[in-house]
């Protein structure tokens, strides 16, 4: 329900990347004003923007996964495109307040075509890196390490490794791949215990892709005493 509320934000935050996007592209490459080039443009960003919509509509089928897929993916560089846009307005509105009185030459270059280009080509830079490096990272799983010194004695006990994996969020952008990779990891830590800290499913359980096998999976997780986990706010449709 909370997303029916949000979607305008939402439709509002697409139409202010498409803006600044398109402003910097015309400038730039005056003959993307013409008519013919600006609606294809416009219409494959709005099936971009409503691919969220369209995904949450469709019945669990592999369209419907695939469509999930990519709306994750979609609205991950959404963020990253908000934050390096405003950014950038933000500096060069800063930059022209500081060149108000100032020289003239210097503000006429920022606010150019050329310049227009420059910042441009910087935000894409910056958006398709953040993005690419969010997309490694999310498919690649890291193990940090804590040590942490509680006074308390335990006889025949002077250290305790505990593994804690938290927010799995199962389902059509996390899988099998990803849980396998976990599982390796975990067991070649050789730990006392793990602790799975919540919001194992991502809401819809019937997004798992195969879940006897991601049972399967997880349930090779290797402790000296035992795997405990919790439910968490993700995970109360799925009791």
């Amino acid at each position: 329900m909370i997303a029916v509320y949000l979607s305008p934000i939402y439709l509002l935050l697409c139409a202010y990347v498409f803006y600044r996007m398109q402003t910097w592209l015309e400038r730039c490459l005056p003959y993307l004003k013409r008519k013919r080039i600006r609606i294809p443009i416009a219409s494959l960003y709005l099936c971009t923007a409503f691919s969220i919509l369209a995904a949450f509509l469709l019945k669990p089928s592999p369209a419907k996964r695939l469509l999930k897929q990519f709306s994750n993916t979609w609205l991950g560089v959404l963020l990253y495109a908000l934050l390096v846009i405003l950014m950038a307005d933000l500096l060069r509105l800063g930059v022209k307040r500081l060149l108000s009185g100032g020289n003239s030459r210097w503000k006429e270059r920022l606010f150019s075509r050329r310049g227009h280009g420059i910042i441009g080509l910087g935000c894409i830079l910056c958006v398709g890196g953040l993005s690419l490096a969010g997309i490694v990272s999310a498919d690649h799983i890291s193990v940090t390490n804590y040590e942490l010194s509680v006074d308390k004695e335990v006889p025949g006990l002077d250290e305790l490794k505990i593994i804690l994996a938290a927010d799995l969020h199962l389902g059509y952008s996390i899988g099998i791949w990803h849980m396998e990779q976990m599982v390796d990891l975990i067991n070649q830590e050789d730990a006392d215990i793990v602790v799975i800290a919540g919001d194992i499913f991502d809401n819809e359980y019937e997004a798992l892709e195969d879940p006897e096998l991601l049972a399967e999976v997880l349930g090779g997780i290797q402790s000296r005493y035992g795997v405990y986990a919790c439910y968490g706010n993700h995970d109360i449709k799925e009791k």
